[in-house]
């Protein structure tokens, strides 16, 4: 059991119309055993701030005195109360002064600022800040928290509301937590009085004992239900007069032509039609086959994309061979099928390889007709939906219903749908989809294979993509290298399942967006969602027969970006309008990205990148757990790069090489090769408080080969001009307000600056003057900053043509005055950036890698400029393997 779980914990914060609310559970534990029933874990801080203690009990009270006290100096300093954002701020100092033996708690902060706007931040325990706008949750029990707040909280809550919504939230979550429970304690701060109410909830024990009641029943029910049905078809084939029922009970009359091959959710949550609101229900009204229900994604006010197989169906048994029928369509489109046959339309995995039967070629096929659709959007609950006609039906014309190619249809409506919070369209994704890239599906489906009863909410499951080989394994005969489909194997019992064809495959892309502010705009990172595949089929290479969330089993989607010429010209929209080429987020919860706060900075002020500009830049995603942190690195051979030493940290020890994966090749942070580490080198003089010697090696399990993307970079050994200026280049954020990864490289021209400059910020900290570069440049707002140590600083060539691995990006600070605990932002006029100076530890590469000086260093007539040789005599490092 993790130390953070110990004593149990749910606090979950939100925000609302001009008010905002903070609630936990109010056990205290000693791993399952309770020691008491009432334990404070949220604390006033003024009247309109509170702070959420969730952790081990004794770092709760010990932060709760320390945060008293500070608040209440801060108060005396300033001669009023700590806004929300300033406190927050200060706990995240705090937290991170204890990096090293840091505090086991991960505080949220939740109040109103002076103008009555809601704040909430919560931060981990090395206080990195995730501010967020609708909810905040920690704890032991925060994944039940956090399905269940993203299921109930809306925007613009009022008081009461609001205090409905966490309470819900907050006693479903603990009635599912063996570590949390025993009632909970709810706070709404409004600008005008803060209100505490006091919940009962269920005790462990009990709880759990009617769960398990009420699952032996539903087992029971389901044998019983099980044995029946058996005994019915054994009895039907063989007594006659059972043959004349008319119809068997309704869960049990489903079409196969209309069931099999569609799709529901399985293994998922309820959603929240807000966070989907292109998502539509496509409701399929038809004699003979009692109708169906397949999904759908809104891609502009008048077009509906879904799955064409939702939408061509086998004629009816009544029909005569020989006759000619046509369809209308609308806008004057007929098609004509001749009916030869009535052969079903379930796959046959015997024939699949010799058939190709595309709805035009086979007249046994037909259209829907549009007036048998119904489409209804904008509720997650059917009953609450509002119902929009359908004009006009068009199916790709080479829909395969065995093989499953080309499944992709358009539905035209009556009227255009007029857009709101929960109704909104959906723009197609162009980007590479990378393996193992996490998905969501949403869908109205059934959430258990063993019942076939649609439910009447809106559901989403998360899910992983698969390789081309892994889907090719499954259906050789009908997966082609094209990229048409994208397959996910089932995982943890989440797959999509009978019944929700059509709908949405859906990643997550970072949008730039204005955001105003008092000095003007600037751009803002927010994560969108994007539409990456449609809902197809199922199937698997289990022998047994083919089941929902088998182990074996994969789920097969309709590549959209594959068809986007197609969408394009049957709707007459532009390319453009329904597409989107922005770099999806190669992680479930954008929030949750960057769990390493100040160590690692980022650029700000900078440009984009060039494709190859930088061949040599290599990126390093350090794993810890289900959290991940990027730093930069320097290619300097084909096995070797080099990186900060403080990378190769985690929270509190050093990382395994088995934590490291290094993307070269590519500016796109997601996209490139991808390598393993062999081992990694740490400067035996490295001083992780004072930042000094902050260089470290890492050898690749497998070498390089060099071309246009990939590349080296030589070393610069010589003194540069005060006023000069250096490229740095990294990955990361744009703003002070943002802490997630930019998808692509960026550089920043800084200036060089005195060393004294730097050296007087931390006097106790910078001994020797020859370790580190200072560079600024903050009268142009321009700065390396939170998230891309270990990049490059770089100097040219005479002819700028050529760039040298001068130094590597450590670490910042400031001079401006700051509020009592609050860390400076980057880009500060008054700030400072420290940069490992490479060529001080030649002796040290040169020791670790076994490489030459003459292939290391650049020598004056590829620089320009006059070498110096100024070298630290230590080669000693830690060296790491495991």
């Amino acid at each position: 059991m993790s130390i953070m779980s110990y004593n149990g914990t749910a606090i979950v914060a939100m925000t609302g119309k001009n008010c905002v609310a903070i609630a936990a559970d109010k056990r205290l534990g000693q791993q399952f055993l309770t020691v008491d029933m009432d334990f404070q874990k949220i604390f006033p801080i003024t009247k309109k701030t509170y702070v959420g203690l969730p952790g081990l009990a004794t770092d709760v009270q010990t932060l709760h005195e320390k945060f008293r006290y500070k608040s209440n100096m801060y108060r005396l300093n300033e001669q009023r109360d700590i806004e929300p954002k300033a406190f927050a701020h200060m706990v995240s100092s705090t937290l991170y002064e204890k990096r090293f033996g840091p505090y086991y708690i991960e505080p949220i902060v939740a109040g109103l600022d002076k103008n009555n706007n809601p704040y909430i931040c919560g931060m981990d325990l090395l206080g990195c800040m995730d501010v967020a706008h609708d909810f905040i949750v920690a704890g032991s029990a925060d994944e039940n928290l956090k399905g269940m707040c993203e299921n109930l909280w809306e925007a613009d809550l009022e008081p009461e509301d609001l205090f409905e919504t966490i309470s819900q939230a907050l006693l479903n979550a603990v009635d599912r937590d063996a570590l949390s429970g025993w009632g909970g304690v709810v706070h709404i701060i409004t600008p005008n009085e803060v209100i505490t109410r006091h919940l009962k909830a269920r005790m462990f024990h009990l709880t759990k004992f009617l769960i398990l009641l009420k699952q032996t029943r539903e087992m029971v029910n389901k044998w019983i239900l099980f044995v029946t049905t058996i005994c019915s078809m054994v009895c039907a084939s063989t007594s006659p007069e059972l043959d004349q029922i008319p119809n068997s009970p309704k869960n049990y009359s489903i079409s196969l032509s209309n069931i099999d091959n569609m799709v529901r959710i399985i293994g998922g949550v309820d959603a929240n039609i807000s966070n989907y609101p292109f998502s539509v229900l496509v409701k399929i009204t038809s004699s003979g086959n009692g109708g169906a229900t397949c999904g759908g994604s809104i891609i502009s006010s008048n077009w509906i994309l879904t799955a064409g197989h939702c939408l061509v169906k086998l004629k009816e048994r009544n029909w005569n061979s020989d006759k000619k029928r046509p369809i209308n369509w609308g806008n004057n489109r007929t098609q004509e099928h001749r009916i030869t046959n009535n052969e079903h339309i379930k796959p046959r995995k015997s024939d699949f390889d010799q058939r190709m039967d595309t709805f035009q070629d086979n007249p046994n096929y037909y259209i829907t007709n549009p007036q048998n659709i119904g489409i209804y959007y904008g509720s997650s609950i059917k009953k609450k939906m509002k119902r929009m006609q359908v004009k006009n039906v068009i199916v790709h014309p080479g829909v395969d219903l065995h093989t499953f190619r080309n499944d992709v249809a358009l539905l035209e409506l009556e009227n255009p749908i007029s857009f709101s919070k929960s109704v909104n369209s959906v723009k197609i994704s162009l980007a590479y989809i990378p393996s193992e890239m996490p998905l969501t599906a949403v869908g109205w489906g059934v959430s258990k294979t063993s019942n076939r009863e649609i439910p009447n909410s809106l559901r989403a499951t998360s899910l992983l993509t698969g390789s081309q080989e892994i889907c090719r394994k499954t259906r050789s005969s009908f997966i082609d290298n094209n990229g048409d489909v994208i397959c996910c194997p089932s995982f943890e019992g989440r797959d999509t399942c009978f019944g929700d064809s059509g709908g949405p495959l859906i990643a997550y892309e970072l949008a730039q967006e204005k955001n105003s502010t008092e000095s003007g705009s600037e751009d803002v990172s927010e994560k969108v969602p994007c539409l990456l595949g449609i809902t197809s089929y199922g199937d698997t290479t289990s022998p047994k027969p083919f089941t929902c969330a088998d182990p074996e089993g994969l789920g097969f989607y309709t590549h959209a970006a594959h068809f986007i010429d197609f969408i394009a010209n049957s709707t007459g929209l532009s390319v453009n309008d329904i597409s989107t080429n922005n770099t999806l987020i190669p992680a479930q919860d954008i929030r949750n990205t960057q769990k390493k706060p100040d160590d690692t900075l980022r650029i700000i002020g900078g440009v984009p990148a060039i494709d190859t500009e930088f061949p040599f830049m290599a990126s390093v995603k350090i794993y810890e757990g289900i959290n991940e942190y990027t730093c930069g690195s320097t290619i300097i051979s084909t096995n070797y790069i080099v990186t900060a030493a403080h990378c190769m940290y985690s929270t509190r020890k050093r990382i395994s090489v088995n934590q490291l994966i290094v993307g070269v090749g590519n500016i796109n942070l997601s996209l490139g090769k991808k390598y393993g580490v062999e081992k990694i080198i740490i400067h035996s003089k490295y001083d992780p408080v004072k930042i000094l010697n902050d260089i470290a090696i890492i050898k690749l399990n497998k070498t390089l080969e060099f071309g246009e993307s990939i590349g080296r970079a030589k070393i610069d050994t010589s003194e540069f001009d005060i006023g000069s200026n250096m490229t740095a280049a990294g990955w990361g954020v744009t703003s002070n307000q943002s802490f997630t990864p930019s998808p692509s490289l960026y550089k920043v021209v800084l200036k060089v600056k005195e060393p004294q400059k730097c050296s007087s910020i931390r006097p106790n900290f910078t001994t020797n003057l020859n370790d580190f570069i200072c560079l600024a440049d903050g009268e142009e707002k321009k700065d390396t900053c939170y998230g891309d140590s270990g990049g490059p600083v770089l100097t040219m060539d005479k002819d700028r043509i050529t760039y040298f691995f001068s130094g590597l990006t450590s670490y910042g600070d400031t001079t401006s005055p700051q509020p009592l605990g609050i860390r400076p932002d980057c880009a500060d006029i008054n700030g400072y950036g420290f940069y490992t100076r490479v060529g001080h530890y030649v002796d040290f590469i040169k020791y670790h890698t076994g490489l030459t000086e003459k292939y290391l260093l650049a020598n004056s007539t590829e620089t320009g400029r006059s070498l110096i040789r100024n070298f630290d005599n230590t080669t000693e490092g830690v060296v790491i393997t495991d």
